[in-house]
């Protein structure tokens, strides 16, 4: 999934026009992009996506519970700054996405194997 959107992003039109937008609206919409529609796909993509990822976790729970991903947003934000993103737009990879990601797991890997209180972890 990863390699598909790595590839997606970097190789096609569509990740061309996603990087423009996020970049500068006002650019891209002189280069020709039709903002609003590109905008209501990669919305719907995200709410697709985040449907699919809602369906795991209750496979893996088994319960459905609000608050089980409280604390999802602010470690996607942390691994989002980390992997080199920028939260003003049209910039950053995947790859750093992903790299990102690797280092918040192995820090919350290592805290839980040492036995570090969850109160601390936060």
């Amino acid at each position: 999934m990863r390699v598909a959107a790595m590839v997606h992003l970097e190789k096609t039109y569509f990740g061309s026009y996603v990087y423009a937008i996020g970049g500068s609206r006002e650019a891209a919409r002189l280069a020709g992009i039709n903002i609003e529609k590109m905008t209501y796909i990669v919305y719907a993509f995200c709410g697709f996506i985040t449907g699919i990822a809602a369906l795991i976790m209750l496979s893996r729970t088994n319960s459905a519970q609000p608050g089980a991903g409280a604390s999802y947003p602010f470690d996607c934000m942390t691994a989002a700054v980390l992997g080199g993103i920028s939260f003003v737009g049209g910039e950053g990879k995947v790859g750093g996405a992903v790299a990102g990601i690797l280092i918040i797991d192995i820090l919350n890997n290592g805290l839980q194997l040492m036995n570090v209180d969850s109160n601390w972890q936060v």
